[in-house]
């Protein structure tokens, strides 16, 4: 199975913005008077991670400015279950106005700036929205090698930079963990005899399924396996009983989490979560090098083949010696940032 999945491989040169129809949603029914219009990807290979991150901008931004006439672009609807991410940072479920082109009726004269947060946006589709309007394009960069236009302001949320505009912002300091989570800090303490409750959550992109599935099962087949209850966050497997449908209840209920490196590993640190973690996409390297760098939980490195291995591994070392679960999230209880970065880049764009 091919774990690591390289973001430059997608979408080579091409606008993904102009050859896509678009689910639009708005707060208020209309999309005539929109100032705004923030274009998130919540694809399959993508999964919730832009989506949470956009939408604390857009919550802030609503927050500091009161402006609500906003449109939501993305590419695929709002599935009932991660409907909740929007009342979290918006108090409402957005109103899907419309399925098309992202320009189709839409007063453009009127839009002031177009956010837009995917790895497959590129120079061509930024020069796209300049021919089509003249609003101020903000967005999101993980990759930092990628050029964009000289126009564009970029923000990199990666504790491994330290930029300071007007052009390109990034550090600790832009990255952000919705509110509702960051509330739920608790110290993890797993006593003797009790079993430690490991939650399995790499990805809410459907890709990494059976990968989830994979590690479960080498789990459950350790020497340890029955000093270790399982569960799993979504619905990955019609069949498999041990899941929590809620993000935020499934992090009330660990001891201990497996994961990766991408927007869930600062919610797990947010709230003192220790985590086995590794790389899932070329993404997230930054923010590996700063967790090692850090001696931030319990990293995982290696390829392909070893992976599996590698986790079965330290989970069996952690059911050993459970107390090192207790120590680390005191630790991270005592290093944890402040991860309100939303804020700040919603405050950048109403000054601009």
């Amino acid at each position: 199975m091919k774990i690591y999945k390289n973001l430059n491989e997608n979408e080579n040169g091409s606008n993904w913005i102009k050859s896509i129809s678009f689910y639009c949603y708005t707060i208020p029914k209309c999309c005539n008077k929109a100032k705004a219009i923030f274009v998130i990807d919540n694809s399959e290979e993508v999964g919730l991670g832009h989506l949470t991150r956009s939408l604390e901008v857009i919550g802030s931004y609503i927050e500091l400015t009161g402006i609500i006439d906003i449109i939501i672009a993305l590419p695929k609807p709002i599935k009932k279950e991660i409907q909740s991410l929007f009342c979290d940072e918006l108090g409402n479920t957005p109103y899907l106005l419309r399925v098309g082109k992202l320009f189709d009726k839409v007063n453009i004269d009127l839009v002031k700036f177009i956010f837009i947060d995917s790895y497959k946006n590129n120079i061509q589709t930024e020069i796209y929205i300049r021919d089509n309007c003249n609003a101020q394009i903000y967005c999101f960069e993980d990759l930092h090698e990628r050029p964009h236009s000289t126009e564009t302001v970029i923000f990199h949320p990666s504790p491994q930079v330290k930029l300071s505009g007007p052009k390109i912002w990034g550090g600790l300091d832009f990255i952000s963990v919705r509110n509702r989570i960051q509330k739920n800090i608790q110290i993890r303490k797993v006593s003797k005899g009790e079993k430690i409750k490991v939650l399995v959550y790499l990805s809410a992109a459907e890709i990494f399924n059976d990968l989830t599935q994979e590690i479960i099962s080498y789990i459950r087949i350790g020497k340890h396996a029955h000093q270790i209850e399982i569960k799993l966050v979504g619905d990955f497997s019609k069949e498999n009983k041990d899941k929590i449908t809620e993000i935020i209840d499934a992090y009330k209920w660990a001891d201990l989490c497996i994961g990766s490196c991408g927007v869930s590993f600062w919610e797990r640190i947010s709230i003192c979560l220790p985590s086995i973690y590794f790389e899932l996409a070329d993404n997230q390297k930054q923010v590996m090098k700063y967790a090692t760098k850090e001696n931030i939980g319990f990293p995982i490195i290696g390829n392909n083949e070893t992976i599996i291995n590698l986790i079965g591994e330290r989970v069996e070392k952690l059911a050993k010696n459970p107390d090192h679960i207790e120590k680390e999230s005191i630790k991270l209880f005592n290093n944890r940032p402040s991860l309100i970065g939303a804020r700040k880049i919603a405050t950048i764009i109403s000054e601009t």
